[in-house]
């Protein structure tokens, strides 16, 4: 073998080792885009399912109740704080209640109420006798979403 065929043969193996490091280096990069890839896939379907709950969320009332009291008497403050209208609200004192303060005939007249559309808000009478020292009320909400979902909720409000 001559020394011409030596070299060629020497620099035919170094360009096949640079080859080869280059193919190993190609791979180790493309295994990684795949699984950056897959990482991105993973957040975004997670966004997606972030966002698809907010829109969601956005077409929901939400109800708060509140209590307010002035001595002997007071109401019970329904307001929709949410970005949607909610209908036929119903409004129940639970079992965990010692005494009823709601007023009769208010009462009635408004169960169910029909629509409570966004910032509005309606109120139920109470009476506080003296001799009841009840000072944390349990309530519980119902109402039906614009979506036709129904919602159920529980409060707890003091005088």
């Amino acid at each position: 073998m001559s020394l011409a065929e030596v070299v060629t043969a020497v620099i035919a193996v170094i360009a096949i080792s640079i080859s080869i490091i280059s193919l190993y280096n190609s791979y180790r990069t493309s295994k990684k885009m795949v699984d950056l890839e897959e990482i991105h896939a993973k957040v975004s379907k997670i966004q997606l399912q972030k966002y698809e709950a907010e829109e969601k969320e956005q077409r929901k009332a939400n109800l708060h109740v509140e209590l307010q009291s002035n001595g002997g008497s007071g109401k019970f403050l329904i307001q929709n704080r949410g970005p949607a209208s909610a209908k036929n609200i119903h409004f129940y004192l639970t079992e965990n209640n010692d005494h009823n303060p709601l007023v009769g005939g208010d009462y009635e007249n408004k169960t169910p109420f029909p629509t409570l559309n966004k910032d509005e808000s309606y109120f139920f009478l109470a009476s506080f006798p003296i001799n009841i020292s009840q000072s944390i009320y349990e309530i519980s909400l119902r109402w039906t979403n614009p979506d036709n979902s129904q919602e159920t909720r529980n409060y707890s409000v003091s005088r």
